[in-house]
């Protein structure tokens, strides 16, 4: 119907269902369940989108060609906001991160940043259920879901609503020495 590919309806209108508000994050101590049985490969991705606050997707499809070690930034020309913004979305590269995706690239000088344990690149939906089959032999609450590592979109979008200082604090509470946590302090100042 929507790109009128068919004239009427085959099962009615049907809507995609809300998703509940993702503003959870995982506890320092709920990190550490899951990765106590992590793969390395996992441990890196993982800690790498907890450090850089990027969407499972961004980090999945970024490749070697899109790091930028000079000025330090990985930069995707496709992302999910693409369409809208007109812009590259650019992800600021801290030391941690840096570390990161100096082990994760080793040697190579083309593909994808992250290998999976098959030696292949990522894709989200492996990624989001290796994270939930581990959460699960965690026995963590089923809320925490991959998603929810992207603590910096609060403070992307600060300049369109501002975080309270209460999730800004939490922020870096939650996760000290991260990019996210250095913007959210600079926030801070400014209330």
């Amino acid at each position: 119907m929507e790109h009128k590919l068919i004239e009427k309806p085959v099962f009615g209108n049907l809507e995609k269902p809300r998703v509940g508000r993702r503003d959870r994050v995982p506890t320092a101590a709920e990190t550490e369940a899951i990765l106590a049985k992590a793969s390395p490969s996992f441990r890196l991705i993982y800690c790498a989108l907890r450090q850089c606050g990027a969407r499972p997707g961004e980090l999945c499809r970024a490749t070697i060609a899109d790091v930028d070690r000079i000025n330090r930034v990985i930069t995707l020309k496709e992302h999910k906001t693409a369409r809208k913004t007109g812009q590259p979305r650019r992800i600021p590269i801290g030391r941690k991160l840096g570390d990161l995706l100096d082990h994760a690239i080793g040697t190579r000088t083309e593909g994808p940043i992250f290998l999976s344990p098959a030696g292949k690149e990522w894709r989200v939906a492996n990624l989001s259920r290796t994270y939930s089959r581990l959460r699960d032999e965690a026995g963590l609450p089923r809320d925490l879901v991959l998603y929810l590592l992207k603590p910096a979109k609060v403070l992307i979008d600060a300049g369109k609503k501002a975080p309270g200082k209460k999730r800004l604090q939490e922020l870096i509470e939650r996760f000290p020495e991260t990019e996210a946590a250095k913007e959210a302090e600079k926030l801070l100042k400014k209330l």
